[in-house]
């Protein structure tokens, strides 16, 4: 009946069901965005004609527990394209174009708590002791038959119960709301892992009141013992987290990424030219007149082709395509090389990183709320490795059916080398000029109704892409939650000892 839970309860819940419902409106929104992005793709494969044009559209859908950690997806975002040409080494984009969310700090449930809860425990407790010795009732009941020891662990029990009040209303409204107003459903899983979040949540805020009763039994003035307590807050909530990434940046640097680029454009460069080198050798006089004008030297890569016209020239872009495909996929796997250098350094700059903000309990508290979210960097990682593996399946594929060697004509063009007679070259040159007059969408062979009807491409011709998340993976947060529980437990021991030797005078 204080002022201060007053204040904490009104305030948790306002903060959380602001929050649920931006962020509930969001996922639902980045969830149609999804499967929209799905059905357009589906449509954008069938209406491939050629293997070359084919650009798989990998992506995962966003998880409902990111509305409670939105954690490293709202900044790496989770689709991605598999090019011929280039390893993927970062995804591409998000699927939310909420601009509001993109340009202001996070505003979830994890962060909500890891400010506020901590706050009001620091609030709650810095005047348990001290307090009540300065109004003298502290005397009166260490003089009854109460033991200390009783004393301080009912107080403790009590204020990390009053702090858990405001939460636990917050989270059950925020479910509320998601569950029957905004209509979002979670799975067995999701529900064990909110149990779990709870449970980091109440350990976090248990600290917070532990630590607080601790200054207030280590000092005789209630104002002292609350500078102390938001000393601590401070540092264990932002400032050990930010020196640990800082140090660890100092200590283990990163290559700039200019590097890769700057091997991408000399590599590109030379291998321009090799096979600039490798046409002219080959067709003398002929490549640029025939051919330049439908490919150029880097055709079968980033540039579709759809030649079909002159024979010679179809058997020149044949040789040439067998001839520059490997070479660029060569160059793709040595940048990736290099970059994978780079990532070896991130990830040992991260772990060090993990190893000096581990003292902090909010650092705790994210890695257990991202992770069972599905929205930590491990995620990220893991959907990049298995782009990097699906793209080898999707070239390997290629591959298994001659794309790259004996059957490279059905790789850019629907047309056998045998169908190009000089007889009906002239027929489709002709055609090829009436479309141009009237129709510049000429390329599409769906247009034309005199040609032969095309048979459709391989059903396998794009393998599925399959991720899930690491949900089931409760193992991964056992470490946190085993330090948040030290952390409570070490601050509750040391301020028992400490009331247990407090002049209540």
């Amino acid at each position: 009946m204080t002022f201060r839970f007053g204040t904490a309860l009104v305030t948790t819940f306002v903060l959380v069901a602001v929050s649920v419902w931006m962020l509930g409106n969001d996922y639902t929104h980045r969830l149609d965005t999804y499967n929209t992005l799905s059905e357009n793709y589906q449509q954008e494969l069938r209406g491939i004609w050629v293997p070359s044009q084919a650009v798989p559209k990998i992506s995962y859908p966003p998880s409902p527990l990111s509305i409670f950690a939105q954690g490293e997806q709202r900044r790496f975002g989770n689709f991605a394209e598999i090019q011929r040409w280039e390893v993927p080494r970062k995804v591409k984009e998000g699927l939310t174009n909420n601009e509001l969310l993109q340009s202001v700090q996070p505003f979830d449930l994890l962060t909500i708590f890891t400010f506020v809860v901590s706050l009001f425990g620091v609030l709650f407790s810095y005047d348990s002791i001290s307090g009540e010795r300065e109004s003298g009732t502290l005397k009166m009941i260490c003089t009854g038959n109460a033991r200390r020891g009783s004393i301080f662990a009912a107080k403790f029990l009590a204020l990390t119960t009053v702090l858990a009040v405001p939460f636990l209303i917050s989270l059950l409204s925020g479910l509320i709301i998601l569950l029957f107003v905004l209509n979002i459903g979670f799975g067995a899983e999701q529900w064990l892992a909110i149990a779990l979040m709870v449970l980091a949540g109440l350990l976090y805020g248990a600290i917070f009141v532990a630590t607080g009763m601790l200054f207030s039994a280590l000092v005789r003035r209630s104002s002292t013992a609350l500078i102390t307590a938001l000393l601590f807050w401070m540092f264990g909530v932002f400032l050990i987290p930010a020196a640990g990434a800082r140090f660890a940046e100092s200590v283990i640097p990163i290559d700039p990424s200019t590097e890769i680029k700057k091997y991408e454009d000399t590599s590109k460069e030379e291998l321009t030219n090799k096979c600039r080198d490798y046409a002219r050798s080959s067709y003398p006089g002929s490549f640029e007149t025939t051919v330049w004008g439908h490919m150029d030297y880097e055709a079968g890569g980033p540039v579709t082709v759809f030649y079909d016209g002159n024979p010679n020239a179809f058997l020149w872009a044949s040789l040439f395509i067998s001839h520059a495909e490997p070479l660029w996929q060569r160059r793709a796997e040595e940048i990736w090389n290099i970059a994978l250098q780079q990532n070896a350094s991130k990830k040992q700059q991260a772990d060090l990183a993990a190893a000096l903000s581990s003292i902090s309990p909010a650092f705790n508290l994210r890695m257990v709320y991202t992770r069972l979210a599905d929205t930590d960097f491990i995620q990220h990682s893991r959907f990049l490795d298995s782009a990097r593996r699906y793209r080898h399946t999707f070239l390997n594929n290629f591959e298994a059916k001659g794309y790259f060697g004996k059957n490279v004509i059905k790789f850019f063009s629907r047309r056998d080398s045998e169908e190009l007679t000089d007889e009906k070259y002239q027929v489709r040159k002709a055609e090829y000029s009436r479309l141009w007059a009237t129709d510049r969408d000429w390329f599409d062979m769906s247009s034309t109704s005199n040609w032969d009807a095309l048979e459709s491409l391989p059903d396998d011709l794009i393998p599925p892409f399959q991720f899930s998340g690491n949900r089931s993976d409760y193992s991964s947060v056992l470490q946190p939650l085993i330090f948040l529980f030290v952390m409570v437990a070490v601050a509750f021991s040391t301020g028992f000892a400490a009331f247990i030797r407090y002049d209540v005078r």
